[in-house]
């Protein structure tokens, strides 16, 4: 399923080629859209912003695992958007994100740094 939210041709040209050759699931293609995804949050686009961490957390452990530290990375992200919007329910999602990301960071860095 492509994502389409950028507005800006070139971007959406390198996303549809990226999907294309590299499929959906490639680290080339997760992190076009992880970086879109901040540059959209950069813009003030939260909306777009949204958009493209959403999948891109889906995509990163179904390619990569849920302990991954491109996975870890993307969850952060994620978490720390949503900590910026208002809400109860939005709160606790940011907190389950950033709690689940540090705790698997902190066992993942552990088994290789010791």
């Amino acid at each position: 399923m492509p994502l389409r939210v950028t507005n800006t041709p070139i971007d959406e040209q390198a996303l549809t080629v990226y999907e294309k050759v590299l499929g959906p699931i490639h680290t080339s293609t997760l992190d076009a859209i992880y970086n879109l995804g901040i540059l959209c949050k950069d813009l003030g686009r939260l909306g777009d912003a949204e958009k493209m961490y959403q999948p891109a957390l889906t995509r990163h452990e179904k390619a990569l695992g849920t302990r991954h530290v491109s996975t870890l990375d993307t969850a952060y992200w994620l978490g720390s958007f949503y900590s910026g919007k208002a809400g109860l329910l939005i709160l606790r999602r940011c907190i389950s994100l950033l709690s689940k990301s540090t705790k698997k960071r902190g066992r993942t860095y552990s088994q290789f740094h010791s």
